[in-house]
């Protein structure tokens, strides 16, 4: 009994030891002046979709309504959205996505600007 009680003493030791020890360790990485960023750490929320609403005419046909509509989704790009995050993208394929969007952007972008040029005053 009295092996089992020195046993237990020194595990004891030791475990104060390894903890304290692990505790400087962490206090010598971890700045006082500068607070911890926890936002950048968790993991960023998905943004929701916008919804869409349209507004219907006592007198405007169905169909001009469905037509109305699927421009409004078109526009909105809920579609394109749906459509990149039906399967899994991995990290080269989702930059190499983010490139042709820029690059689409910066064409439509530089039409604008020649149009606008041409239109004149």
């Amino acid at each position: 009994f009295a092996y089992f009680v020195l046993f237990l003493c020194i595990a004891m030791k030791v475990l104060l030891y390894c903890l304290f020890s692990t505790l400087a360790v962490v206090k010598a990485f971890v700045s006082l002046q500068q607070p911890a960023r926890v936002a950048s750490l968790r993991p960023k929320a998905i943004e929701p979709l916008n919804t869409i609403k349209i507004n219907l005419k006592p007198t405007e046909a169905v169909d001009g309504a469905i037509m109305r509509l699927r421009r409004e989704v078109n526009k909105s790009g809920h579609l394109r959205v749906l459509r990149t995050k039906r399967f899994f993208e991995d990290p080269r394929e989702k930059k190499k996505r983010k490139l042709a969007e820029a690059r689409r952007k910066m064409k439509f972008a530089r039409q604008l600007k020649r149009n606008k040029a041409n239109r004149g005053p």
